[in-house]
C-alpha cells in the first residue's frame, strides 16, 4: 500500500506481513463491539509519519516490526499488547492497554517509550535514547517495585529488578500523578 495522504483500516485484522510507504499516518483499527485483533509482522519500512494500532473492547495487539525514518508507534488495545523486536529509530513507542509484554529474548528501540498498564511483563530489553515512561492505566494503581514475582490479585504493577534493569534509558519515570502509591519489595 502507497499513500500520499491518511490511510485507516477498520474491522479485524490478521495482517502476515504489512509494508507501509508514504507520508500519511496509517491507523489499523479493531472492531471496538466485538474487540477486534491486530497481528502484525512488518519488515523495514521508511515512514516519516506515524503508525497507529488500535484494537478496543477485549482486543489484542501482537507487533513485531522495523520503522525507519521519524516515524512514531502508537498501540492501543482493550486487552493485551504483546511486543516482539521493534525498531522505530528516533521515533517513540506509546502503548495504552490492560496488559503489556515483551518477548523474551526481543529488542524494542526508539527515541521514547511510554507504556500504560495495568500489568507489565518485561521479558525483552528496550534501548530508549529518549526518556521512558511507564504509568498504571488505571488511576490509583499502585506499584511494587523489585518484586520477586508477581502476586495475583494484588492490584499493583509489579515490577522485578530485572524487569527494570531491562530497560536502558537516560530517564526511567516510574508512576505518575494518577498511580497508586509505590513501594519497593524487600526481598
Amino acid at each position: 500500500i502507497v499513500a500520499a495522504n491518511d490511510v485507516s483500516f477498520g474491522g479485524s485484522a490478521s495482517v502476515a506481513s504489512l509494508s507501509l510507504t508514504g507520508d500519511g499516518t496509517w491507523t489499523l483499527a479493531g472492531n471496538v463491539g466485538s474487540g477486534g485483533n491486530i497481528d502484525v509482522n512488518i519488515p523495514t519500512t521508511n515512514l516519516t509519519t506515524s503508525v497507529t494500532l488500535a484494537a478496543g473492547g477485549t482486543g489484542h495487539v501482537d507487533f513485531a516490526g522495523t520503522i525507519h525514518g521519524y516515524a512514531d508507534l502508537a498501540i492501543n488495545a482493550g486487552s493485551d499488547i504483546a511486543l516482539h523486536d521493534v525498531n522505530v529509530g528516533p521515533g517513540a513507542v506509546r502503548m495504552n492497554s490492560s496488559r503489556i509484554s515483551t518477548a523474551a529474548g526481543s529488542q524494542l528501540q526508539a527515541g521514547g517509550l511510554s507504556m500504560a498498564a495495568d500489568d507489565l511483563t518485561l521479558a525483552g530489553n528496550a534501548s530508549i535514547s529518549g526518556r521512558a515512561t511507564l504509568t498504571t492505566r488505571t488511576a490509583g494503581t499502585a506499584w511494587v517495585l523489585g518484586a520477586a514475582a508477581d502476586v495475583s490479585g494484588n492490584n499493583a504493577v509489579e515490577l522485578s529488578g530485572s524487569e527494570i534493569a531491562s530497560i536502558s534509558t537516560d530517564v526511567l519515570q516510574i508512576g505518575d500523578a494518577a498511580s497508586g502509591p509505590i513501594s519497593v519489595a524487600a526481598n
